[in-house]
């Protein structure tokens, strides 16, 4: 008795249908894994960063930072701006490295007071990029910290403003009193 050679396996066709179909759904897939995969370190970042600026209005707020001079750093006078280096702020969890992974090489926080001298307004403001040049490179207000001010290979340039700089932090350009260290 012979048996039916036909219901041993696939055909060619039949492997190669499957083939192509699979290929048609990975090139679908992997750039919309891609783009999520990017969107989740953006995210990352960008609240990594909120989480430098409430770091640093707490440390302000109870002076635990000290400032250039070997003085405590402490809230600016109206119109003027502090600026604190997020090296020297302890996250409670987390490490100084970008969503990345790579090492932030210029990140800081700044305080602005953008009120009076009777009514203090105090706005913090973020920058940062790492190794990569991935990041905020413009001083972004904290409000305003959200996926789309995250950018990826093209914060370079970030850095650090000097004491007395007149660093461009939104509408204003205050005068840095102090840098924090």
């Amino acid at each position: 008795m012979r048996k039916n050679s036909r219901n041993k396996g696939f055909t060619l066709i039949e492997l190669l249908a499957v083939i192509i179909i699979l290929g048609i759904l990975m090139a679908v897939a992997i750039p919309s894994m891609t783009k999520y995969i990017e969107n989740s370190k953006k995210d990352a970042f960008w609240q990594t960063a909120k989480t430098y600026v409430n770091a640093a209005r707490y440390g302000l707020l109870n002076d635990e930072f000290s400032n250039t001079a070997g003085g405590i750093c402490s809230l600016p006078p109206t119109g003027e701006a502090t600026v604190i280096p997020t090296n020297i702020i302890t996250l409670e969890k987390g490490s100084k490295k970008s969503a990345w992974n790579k090492d932030l090489s210029v990140s800081y926080v700044v305080c602005v007071d953008e009120g009076t001298a009777d009514k203090p307004k105090y706005v913090y403001y973020y920058s940062g990029k790492d190794s990569d040049n991935n990041g905020i490179a413009i001083p972004t207000q904290e409000d305003a910290l959200a996926r789309g001010a995250v950018k990826r290979g093209e914060a370079s340039a970030a850095r650090q403003p000097a004491l007395n700089a007149r660093p461009s932090v939104g509408s204003k350009t205050p005068k840095v009193s102090q840098i924090c260290a």
